[in-house]
């Protein structure tokens, strides 16, 4: 198996919000074990156990996902509090190594970096989330956090099964080509934290966005 799991979930955490993305996880992970065929995701709640060398499994854990979905409000992308900002840095220095290897029909179809819109919507959104298939949760805020899933909230979740969907048979399809995608991704040098940093304030200075201090991972 190419992937240990179906999908990475980034997203910034507090202790106020942690019922909701505990819930968050659940009601996508049967979803996206329909349209990966792997059960487990990465969430970092479950995924890393203690005593693990937390940054390495977190990169490690991006290097083993078929997708990666980070959670987007406006304070995701954060210069004081870059532990979202490493995950997405190298979610997208993963996503540009898989596309080097689609051929071009391929490419225009295929995303690797997954968002989810939990407060704002695109207009919001650093320029490395542009044209995406973002989909919005904010509207679902309290089925999520009381496990409570409508008839919308279901609809969405299978509307984000299709479209993880389409990208699982564009990698399938390469890897029953022989492309050892986990192999490649050995190559990518993680970052520094100052290289993180730095990517950050340009990419709020491209956005016009200053954001403040934050204090929770």
């Amino acid at each position: 198996m190419a992937f240990e799991y179906s999908i990475f979930i980034s997203y910034r955490h507090h202790e106020l919000d942690k019922a909701y993305f505990e819930n968050l996880n659940k009601l996508i992970k049967s979803e996206i074990f329909k349209a990966t065929g792997v059960s487990d995701t990465f969430y970092d709640q479950e995924a890393i156990a203690w005593g693990s060398t937390w940054t390495n499994k977190i990169y490690s854990g991006i290097e083993h996902s078929y997708f990666f979905l980070p959670v987007w409000f406006y304070h995701y992308l954060h210069e004081k509090n870059i532990w979202c900002a490493r995950e997405l840095y190298h979610a997208l220095k993963i996503e540009e190594v898989i596309i080097d290897q689609l051929d071009a029909d391929d490419k225009e179809d295929f995303a690797y970096v997954f968002p989810l819109i939990y407060r704002g919507d695109e207009k919001d959104f650093p320029s490395c989330f542009k044209k995406r298939q973002a989909k919005s949760i904010a509207i679902f805020d309290m089925a999520i956090k009381y496990n409570k899933p409508n008839s919308k909230l279901s609809a969405l979740i299978l509307e984000i099964h299709n479209v993880l969907f389409k990208q699982y048979k564009i990698i399938e399809k390469y890897i029953n080509k022989g492309v050892d995608f986990n192999s490649i991704f050995q190559q990518i040098q993680r970052p520094s934290d100052t290289e993180i940093i730095d990517w950050v304030k340009s990419k709020n200075k491209e956005d016009g966005k200053f954001p403040r201090l934050g204090t929770n991972g």
